[in-house]
């Protein structure tokens, strides 16, 4: 029986509060949509990279800035980012059913990425996690005679019992019990990962997709693979729920840090300016003119003009036309070098021990 404690309360609780300050923040739509481009892509890359894949990220930033994949694999990134997208901007998160997940498994690696089959079936042969680099097994699945029901046990928690437990645990659990029936031959890891992002968004994490989770997963690759160890044969969770919490917190604390803009509001020291900057950020990317300003503070009119042409010059404003005929919006350059920023700060390690699916001996 898991026993929460502070070391999981605690992190599981400011995770949640930080879901809601990113609905809360001044973020303006097009932030907005930044800010998940950079978290789509971080996740997309970080999760084929936990699995052994060479995936550049320059190349998979090119893909889904021109959604023209060239190889399967290219694909499959363009594949997983679009139903990133598709899951944030949902209301609520699919229903998870059998046949669900099934379909799920099929629609994500019809391009054929995979190294064993079926697609969209369940496994027919034993399988588990197995470290790449030592050839030992991280753990030994669920046989493949009792997936399905394992599967549907699984559900009936999810959408049952599961809601009376603190929403991150949940979801934990959840993740770490799909990849312990590990039900398909292949691709288990991938699509655990972004059934993750469906559990927390299910149990009430609304803006996850938001966050760089499943870099996290990577960049504290050896504590990932020891804490789904210490799970094998229904073991000590609380290892796990520990490791997952902390990290979902410092997900969290990543995206709510790039959308907190009160640092972009400081460096500008004149108030006109400031607040100037702080509507054009809280609205859209859209032009208006200088009269769409409400002006709360009552500045005068010049001083809007001068703060409106100090923005230009910086770039974080492009401006057309002249006098009264002048418009203005965020520049595409301000938003493609926020884009352009590393969402975790600086470039992940490579992992010196990935994992990958496979046949547990005999």
């Amino acid at each position: 029986m898991l026993t929460l404690g502070p070391g999981i309360n605690g992190p599981a609780s400011k995770a949640l509060r930080l879901d809601g300050r990113l609905d809360s923040g001044v973020l303006s739509p097009a932030l907005h949509q930044v800010l998940l481009n950079m978290a789509r892509l971080r996740n997309v890359v970080s999760s084929l990279q936990i699995e052994g894949e060479k995936v550049d990220l320059a190349e998979a930033r090119r893909v889904l800035d021109t959604e023209a994949p060239t190889t399967p694999r290219e694909q499959e990134v363009l594949r997983f980012a679009k139903a990133y997208t598709d899951l944030h901007h949902r209301p609520e998160p699919p229903n998870l059913t059998v046949e669900r997940i099934r379909r799920m498994h099929r629609e994500f690696f019809e391009n054929g990425t995979l190294e064993e089959g079926p697609i969209g079936g369940f496994k027919q042969i034993p399988n588990g996690v197995r470290d790449k680099t030592t050839g030992q097994w991280v753990f030994h699945a669920t046989p493949p005679e009792e997936t399905e029901a394992e599967l549907e046990a699984l559900l009936e928690w999810y959408h049952g019992d599961a809601l009376s437990l603190p929403p991150a645990v949940a979801a934990g659990l959840f993740f770490v019990e799909f990849e312990a029936i590990h039900p398909f031959a292949d691709g288990n890891g991938r699509l655990g990962r972004f059934l993750n992002l469906v559990a927390l968004k299910h149990f009430g994490f609304h803006n996850a997709c938001l966050t760089p989770i499943d870099g996290r997963f990577f960049r504290s690759g050896e504590r990932y693979y020891e804490a789904l160890a210490a799970t094998n044969g229904g073991g000590n969770y609380h290892v796990w729920s520990r490791y997952y919490v902390k990290e979902l917190l410092r997900a969290y604390e990543i995206a709510d840090q790039r959308a907190d803009l009160r640092t972009l509001l400081e460096v500008h020291t004149k108030p006109t300016t400031q607040d100037v900057l702080k509507w054009v950020l809280s609205g859209g990317a859209s032009w208006f003119v200088h009269s769409d300003y409400p002006n709360p503070k009552g500045f005068s009119s010049t001083a809007v003009s001068i703060a409106l042409s100090e923005l230009v010059k910086e770039h974080v404003l492009e401006a057309e036309g002249e006098k009264r005929g002048r418009r203005y919006r965020l520049h595409p350059q301000f938003l493609t070098r926020l884009y352009n920023a590393d969402f975790l700060g600086d470039t992940p390690s490579r992992l010196r021990q990935g994992a990958q699916s496979g046949r547990p001996p005999t």
